[in-house]
């Protein structure tokens, strides 16, 4: 794309539904994705109208995130020292490395990592404050392949599993200079294996 993808959108299908037409879009299908188009979040409606008649995608993929076991990806790594006795962990912090899929089976080929950190930083309710950076290692025809995102945002943890928004920051390759608009949702939660799946469907402007 190089030059051509200044103030478009950039997007990529990989989710279950049905998802809203972008204009003249393209689109980048992870592993196992359908090439279905997928339903937008009504949270992104004001990002996907302002940016409707740009060229561009959406993307959208699953977490997984596995907190037991030999193939552990959350990992917990410093605390603060009231952590242990704080009803919300404040202080906690926690490094992620996990796959990314364009289906929620976590033993389907991975996609990519989602890698950062989980920064539990209300002192009242349950609720982390996420960094991270998803870098792309498989697409189809390899286009965004060793790409990355970067997002920031906060995420509640208290009672039942919240819908989020997140914000896209910035990127590196064809993401370089990124922007936009993420939305986190809850897909499942194994108790058992404490594997649990979330689904992410971004707008981002380049340039």
């Amino acid at each position: 794309m190089g030059g051509s993808v200044m103030g478009k959108l950039v997007a990529i299908f990989v989710l279950t539904g049905m998802l809203g037409a972008v204009a003249n879009g393209s689109v980048i299908i992870m592993p196992g994705a359908s090439s279905a188009k997928f339903q937008i979040p009504k949270p992104l409606h004001p990002a996907a109208k302002r940016i409707s008649q740009d060229q561009g995608y959406q993307m959208g993929f699953y977490i997984h995130e596995v907190r037991t076991g030999p193939n552990k990806t959350v990992w917990n790594v410093a605390y603060s020292e009231n952590t242990l006795t704080s009803p919300s962990s404040f202080g906690l912090i926690q490094m992620i490395d996990s796959p990314i899929t364009g289906v929620p089976e976590l033993d389907s080929l991975s996609g990519g990592r989602v890698q950062g950190t989980f920064a539990y930083a209300d002192l009242h309710q349950t609720a982390v404050i996420v960094n991270l950076n998803i870098r792309f290692t498989v697409t189809e025809g390899g286009i965004h392949e060793g790409d990355s995102l970067h997002l920031l945002g906060r995420i509640s943890l208290s009672g039942q599993w919240r819908d989020e928004m997140l914000s896209v920051v910035g990127g590196t390759g064809t993401f370089s200079g990124a922007r936009g608009d993420a939305f986190s949702s809850y897909y499942s939660f194994d108790n058992s294996t404490l594997h649990r799946v979330s689904t992410l469907v971004m707008y981002v402007l380049v340039g």
